[in-house]
């Protein structure tokens, strides 16, 4: 929810311990079941594609993207769908879950070439570090997004 629905995959990845504590009312303020699901069923996705991805030679940044993609997918299902995360509900659930598992490698694609296309912003043609690239993608995905 942090990463997806709250623009903040950075936290979402690097203050777990927090979650439950002093960033527990940003994640879980005015949170649906609804938002919740459909959250938790994209970073799954995510991860499983991370897992055992589908790519012949998947980029660098992959294992160290999870949050940032799902950030991607969300709003991309969103903007296809002309709702806003307010909106999602139980009456509208069934129907988003089933537009993005539709759509979910396409989804997939898009996010990953928005990560690609941010950190390219960022560095250039300079080769960095999965870390640096880690650190660094949350600021490139604001610019691209």
């Amino acid at each position: 929810m942090l990463a997806i629905w709250r623009a903040r995959p950075q936290q979402a990845r690097f203050l777990r311990k927090e979650h439950f504590g002093k960033l527990y009312d940003d994640i879980f303020r005015d949170l649906n079941a609804a938002q919740a699901l459909l959250a938790v069923a994209i970073f799954r996705a995510v991860e499983g594609a991370r897992r055992h991805p589908a790519m012949p030679r998947p980029p660098d940044f992959l294992p160290y993207a999870s949050h940032h993609i799902s950030l991607l997918i969300g709003r991309a299902l969103l903007h296809d769908r002309r709702v806003t995360v307010e909106q999602v509900s139980h009456r509208n659930h069934g129907a988003l879950l089933a537009a993005f598992e539709h759509d979910r490698a396409r989804y997939y694609r898009d996010a990953v070439d928005g990560v690609e296309q941010a950190l390219r912003y960022c560095y250039g043609g300079r080769d960095v570090s999965p870390q640096q690239m880690a650190a660094r993608s949350g600021a490139a995905i604001c610019w691209r997004y």
